[in-house]
């Protein structure tokens, strides 16, 4: 199955003749004063689809999102759920990261994540260069990776074979290290309220979500709306083949030879973090 983003779900959805559930995902109506004074945060390492799973949360409750990054005033109510990828990355309110009422920890493969958050920066460098030389008449189109990503920003050649470009080895190392301590935060050295959620698992079944919104004490069944408005989220979810990052053979190659080339760094990160994940609910994890 493969997921969009709620900005792109609605626009399909409408393409597809279902006007009320594209009306209804996209409508903020939906109100709930008793979480009016709570910090409910979705954290997770860049790269890890945080803005996918927060873009799904807010489909799924009508209740405004947004990232902790871009709060600057003390649990002031911009928003009912918020991103944060702390302390991957600072915050500007610690007041929201280091004392929320509820926190789901989003995690990802740190290869997977690592080279989705490589790409994703290396794009977005791109792009600006890009319209700076052409006085802001280039505009992306989707897919379009391909002639955007250079191969040799990834891999280089040499011998009979291809090794990581200097740039990727720093970033992967670094990537999985504070990946490493992000975890650690959150399964460890946080003692507040968490509840992990694994990316591959929301990959498999999007109606996993449905376990994070009643976590953050949202019920998807009181009133016939939520219901209503839960299986338009599914139904769009699972009909529509569109993915929020486009892949293409540069990105994909990629992947195959370096997967092998640091497999064993990333079992060792994943290890830790399964052991981090055991010692906290007493059970076996495996982080695919």
């Amino acid at each position: 199955m493969k997921v969009v983003p709620v900005g792109v779900m609605n626009k399909n959805l409408q393409s597809s003749n279902d006007l009320n559930c594209s009306a209804m995902l996209d409508s903020k109506s939906l109100n709930d004063g008793k979480l009016a004074n709570e910090v409910h945060l979705m954290a997770a390492v860049p790269g890890s689809g945080s803005a996918w799973s927060m873009g799904s949360v807010k489909a799924i409750t009508g209740l405004g999102t947004i990232a902790t990054e871009k709060v600057t005033l003390p649990r002031k109510r911009h928003a009912f759920y918020y991103k944060t990828h702390y302390p991957y990355f600072g915050s500007k309110n610690p007041s929201l990261v280091e004392h929320p009422d509820k926190t789901a920890v989003l995690i990802r493969n740190p290869f997977d994540a690592g080279i989705s958050e490589f790409t994703r920066r290396n794009l977005k460098r791109e792009l600006a260069k890009r319209k700076r030389t052409e006085r802001g008449n280039y505009t992306q189109e989707k897919g379009k990776y391909k002639g955007i990503i250079d191969i040799q920003e990834i891999l280089y050649l040499v011998p009979d074979k291809e090794i990581p470009s200097e740039g990727f080895e720093s970033w992967i190392q670094s990537y999985m290290l504070r990946w490493k301590t992000f975890h650690r935060y959150w399964l460890k050295d946080y003692k507040g309220s968490v509840k992990t959620v694994f990316y591959q698992d929301l990959m498999k079944n999007i109606s996993k979500f449905v376990d994070v919104v009643e976590y953050f004490g949202f019920n998807t069944t009181l009133t016939t709306e939520r219901r209503q408005r839960l299986e338009c989220f599914i139904d769009a979810h699972e009909t529509i083949n569109t993915r929020r990052r486009p892949q293409s053979d540069v990105i994909d190659h990629a992947k195959e030879v370096l997967k092998e080339y640091y497999a064993k760094d990333v079992q060792e990160t994943i290890s830790y973090v399964e052991t981090l994940l055991a010692n906290k609910y007493n059970k076996k994890f495996v982080i695919l």
